[in-house]
């Protein structure tokens, strides 16, 4: 009986192989017709890069995304490439898709790097606890790859980041530094900065001297809350040395108002952000420099005190002055009521104007706004019922 039991049994086993034999035939038969099948479809006669475009947009939609900051971004972004093997193929074979490597966990690093190939890097991390510092030393390990740099740590993790950041990155391109009150150390990425583009430094212990500021082929450079305040004439000296600057942000950054006495001339800015506490020091710099035409300046103040209505006709004044347009046609804004508990911005937008196909004198469009003091950016609103606009005219 137990010999024939075990016959009956081996029998049953044998057949069940057999069928799952036959069955894994199958399914991988069925695979193959679907795949024949996807390959006649419209959408898969796309070309390959149409299809990296897409997932690199979709890559940096998840990596902004406010919500997934805390989470693993890339475990969101990955999914897109199990749609189908295609894609699958294609996302693998595509080393700029792996070339952009935000939070992420080791084993993934690895697999970036890998398969980002010899593609330039593009790194953004947040180095605040011991986990991340020993992630970001395996990231800059590839130092001579990364063509564009975003670190944001803090004075704790600081010591321990500084060694990562003095091997040669003959690649970098934009470099932005989140340093929460620590200096920039001199030996920072030594003799890599002949490519550098785009600078921006926020609450760092700020030197002008720094080989980082002596670069002249910036285009864009950013300066936000320096430990101590840079005097108004130390940066109109390094302005002076960045004849292509295009993008200019200061954000609580200067100490002493300009006086006019020293002009600086910026011909290629197209894009100016002045943020302080009161519009007077924004007013005072613009007095300081000398713009192109084209360029868009944008204001911001959360001190707001009495005779502002007549500081902001100053500013008004100060940007013609800029922008070397005495007679510029303002489609102008009258405050009627200002809450002094608020704060303001102006964005100037200066455009050519036609009139009958003939182009008349440049205007510029004023838009002011007021920021609740204390919520944010996001608190920003258009306060349409304090503010009556009035016809265009010369001024």
């Amino acid at each position: 009986m137990q010999q024939c039991g075990s016959q009956e049994h081996e029998a049953s086993a044998k057949l069940r192989g057999e069928i799952d034999a036959e069955l894994a035939i199958l399914y991988e038969r069925v695979r193959i017709l679907h795949a024949k099948r996807n390959t006649i479809s419209p959408l898969y006669r796309l070309p390959s890069e149409i299809f990296i475009r897409i997932f690199i947009e979709y890559q940096y939609l998840v990596i902004d995304d406010q919500n997934l900051r805390t989470r693993k971004a890339y475990k969101v972004w990955i999914r897109i490439l199990q749609l189908s093997q295609y894609l699958r193929r294609i996302g693998l074979e595509s080393p700029e898709l792996w070339s952009n490597i935000t939070r992420t966990d080791r084993r993934w690093v690895s697999k970036f790097i890998e398969r980002s190939r010899s593609n330039d890097l593009r790194v953004g991390m947040f180095v605040y606890e011991e986990a991340s510092v020993d992630l970001f030393k395996q990231v800059m390990a590839n130092s001579d790859r990364i063509s564009t740099l975003s670190i944001s740590t803090s004075l704790r993790c600081w010591e321990d980041v500084i060694p990562a950041l003095k091997s040669p990155a003959p690649r970098l391109i934009a470099l932005k530094l989140y340093l929460h009150g620590a200096s920039i150390p001199v030996d920072l990425f030594p003799e890599s900065f002949s490519k550098l583009k785009n600078l921006g430094v926020t609450s760092c212990n700020v030197d002008l001297k720094h080989p980082l500021f002596t670069q002249t082929n910036l285009t864009a450079l950013s300066i936000t809350s320096p430990t101590s305040a840079i005097r108004t004439t130390d940066i109109l000296h390094l302005l002076e040395r960045l004849p292509a600057l295009r993008s200019l942000w200061l954000s609580h950054a200067l100490q002493v108002a300009g006086d006019g006495r020293y002009m600086v001339s910026l011909p290629h800015l197209t894009s100016l952000d002045l943020r302080h506490p009161d519009l007077d020091t924004n007013k005072n710099f613009l007095t300081s420099i000398r713009l192109p035409e084209n360029v868009d300046i944008s204001l911001y103040s959360n001190k707001i005190e009495r005779g502002t209505q007549n500081l902001i006709a100053d500013v008004m004044d100060s940007v013609k002055l800029a922008l070397q347009k005495t007679s510029l046609v303002f489609r102008d804004l009258t405050v009627n009521r200002i809450d002094c508990e608020s704060g303001v911005s102006m964005t100037c937008t200066k455009q050519p104007r036609c009139q009958s196909g003939v182009r008349s004198s440049p205007f510029v469009d004023v838009d002011l706004r007021f920021t609740k003091a204390g919520h944010g950016p996001h608190a920003e609103r258009r306060m349409a019922h304090q503010i009556t606009p009035v016809a265009a005219r010369s001024t």
